[in-house]
C-alpha cells in the first residue's frame, strides 16, 4: 500500500476510466479534506468519520482494501455490486442498491417550459425536511443543507414559495428531486431537471442518476435521454 498519494495522481488514475468513476472523480474535487490511500492501482478516497468511496477491479487489492478499513470507516458510498458482499462479510450492514444512468455530452435537450430560479438559503431547511421524509437525522440533515450550499440548485417557485426542487449530492450525482402533492402533473420535474443538467453541462461536468428501482425518476431519466451504465450500492453498517 502507498500510503501518500496527491490529489492528482489519484485523479489521473480514476480519469482512465470518467464513467465508472464518476462519482469518485466528483468528490475529490468537492471535498479538499478527502484522505485518498492507494493499493496497486486501486483508491479508497473518504473523510474522516465520514463516507468512504472504493475504486477497484483486483479482487486481491479489493482484500487488502478490506483489511485495512478502520472500526471508525461505516459508511461507503457508490460500491460497485461485487465489492459489497466483500466489504460487507458477515456483519450487519444496510444495503442500499440503485442503477446508475448517464446523460453523454451528444444527447440534445428540450428547452425548459418554466421559469427555474436557484434553491434560495431560507428554503434549504424545507428540502431537508422532505429528503429525510422527517426523520430527525442530524447527520442527514447536515448532508443535504452542505450540498445545497456548496453545489447547484433549481427550484419553481409559485407565490413565493418553493413547490419543486431539486439540487446536487457530493458526487455529482443529481438529487432530492420532489414536487409538492398539489402542483404534480405540471412537468415541473421536468422543467427542474433540465436546467440542473445545464448548469453541470456548462461546468463541464456530465450529468447522472442513482435510481432505486421502482422510482418514477426513471421513466424521467429515460425520457432525456440517460442511459445505464452499471449499479452502485451504498453500504451503512452504523444504521
Amino acid at each position: 500500500m502507498k500510503m501518500s498519494i496527491s490529489r492528482q495522481e489519484a485523479l489521473d488514475i480514476l480519469n482512465r476510466d470518467p464513467i465508472k468513476n464518476i462519482a469518485i472523480i466528483n468528490f475529490l474535487e468537492a471535498r479538499p479534506d478527502a484522505q485518498i490511500r492507494q493499493f496497486g492501482e486501486s483508491l479508497v478516497v473518504g473523510t474522516k468519520g465520514g463516507v468512504t468511496y472504493i475504486s477497484c477491479q483486483d479482487d486481491r487489492e479489493l482484500e487488502q482494501i478490506v483489511a485495512s478499513l478502520g472500526e471508525e470507516e461505516l459508511f461507503f458510498a457508490s460500491l460497485e455490486g461485487w465489492m459489497t458482499a466483500v466489504i460487507k462479510g458477515d456483519r450487519e450492514a444496510s444495503i442500499y442498491p440503485h442503477q446508475r444512468f448517464v446523460l453523454y455530452p451528444d444527447v440534445a435537450l428540450p428547452e425548459a417550459e418554466h421559469a427555474v430560479s436557484p434553491l434560495a438559503p431560507e428554503h434549504r431547511e424545507l428540502v431537508a425536511h422532505h429528503w429525510l421524509e422527517g426523520d430527525p437525522d442530524e447527520r442527514g440533515r447536515h448532508y443535504v443543507l452542505t450540498c445545497l450550499a456548496q453545489h447547484p440548485t433549481a427550484a419553481i417557485y409559485v407565490n413565493g414559495n418553493p413547490v419543486s426542487w431539486a439540487g446536487i449530492h457530493e458526487d455529482g450525482a443529481l438529487g432530492f428531486l420532489h414536487t409538492i402533492d398539489e402542483h404534480r402533473g405540471k412537468g415541473y420535474a421536468l422543467s427542474i431537471t433540465l436546467n440542473l443538467i445545464e448548469q453541470q453541462r456548462a461546468q463541464g461536468k456530465i450529468p447522472f442518476v442513482n435510481i432505486e428501482e421502482g422510482r418514477k425518476s426513471l421513466g424521467l431519466a429515460q425520457k432525456l435521454g440517460f442511459v445505464p451504465v452499471g449499479h452502485s450500492c451504498w453500504l451503512d453498517f452504523g444504521s
